[in-house]
């Protein structure tokens, strides 16, 4: 039977784009989920910065939960950030923070600014959740990091990726958690608040379309430590190419600098 080259085309184009569109799991990624620490020497205070990365097109979804963070309602319980809309669940990634004071007898005042170093995030909405991120080992806490716990801290330390059983809980109640007030520019995503001894701030975060990388981290309040995740663009584009009878096709794709 011969098949028309045109009709191919089209049918391959379409089976195409259902392949890419069509995915619709959610989950966090391993290798950008984790922990790290941050120091300010003049105060002798330390703050764990524990932090996530989930991508919409891996692992399980859920309606009201798009992004896996495995909490029921997740998508409408983001207090949105000042200039932001929803949250932007058609977006590809969720960037999640959350951080704690250690030691825990100690109050810290953290002013962050999460910088690409000039490059542009991509933020398409942002906010924050009175929620906790969770492990195997429950919600984070004073004596229970994202991941691995105990890490001893050391400046420019890589961070501490790999979190076994990953979600997002609301128990115990979360009245006690800390509100941040947000901001953000094209090329960074700021946050200030106070934590008292023992407290831990809400989970903050935003949308964005560009993959994860690692940088190091500086605070505003001088606090200094080891990689976070921020979003880096990564252009790329598909080209179908069908020459005549031949049934041609070739599919390329281009990654962008980061």
């Amino acid at each position: 039977m011969q098949i028309n080259p045109r009709v191919f085309c089209s049918l391959l184009a379409a089976a195409l784009v259902l392949g890419f569109v069509g995915r619709t799991n959610a989950g966090f990624l391993n290798g950008f989920s984790g922990n790290t620490k941050a120091e300010n020497t003049g105060l002798s205070a330390k703050i764990t910065k524990n932090f996530a990365v989930l991508d919409r097109l891996t692992g399980a979804s859920s309606t009201g939960d798009v992004f896996g963070t495995g909490q029921t309602g997740f998508d409408t319980s983001m207090i949105a950030g000042a200039g932001s809309g929803a949250l932007d669940t058609g977006a590809r990634y969720l960037y999640l923070y959350q951080d704690v004071a250690s030691p825990a007898s100690l109050a810290v005042f953290v002013g962050d600014d999460l910088s690409s170093q000039g490059t542009p995030l991509g933020i398409t909405s942002y906010g924050q959740w009175r929620l906790h991120l969770a492990d195997d080992s429950g919600i984070v806490s004073t004596t229970n990091d994202f991941g691995q716990d105990g890490i001893a801290f050391s400046p420019g330390a890589p961070a501490n990726t790999g979190v076994t059983n990953p979600s997002i809980s609301s128990s115990p109640p979360t009245i006690g958690l800390i509100q941040a007030d947000l901001s953000v520019t094209s090329t960074s995503f700021s946050q200030q608040f106070s934590l008292g001894a023992g407290e831990v701030e809400r989970v903050v975060g935003f949308t964005s379309n560009y993959i994860p990388q690692f940088l190091a981290f500086n605070s505003e309040s001088n606090f200094a430590g080891g990689a976070l995740p921020v979003p880096a663009p990564e252009p790329s584009s598909i080209v179908l190419l069908c020459a005549g009878g031949l049934g041609l096709v070739g599919y390329f794709r281009r990654r962008g600098r980061v």
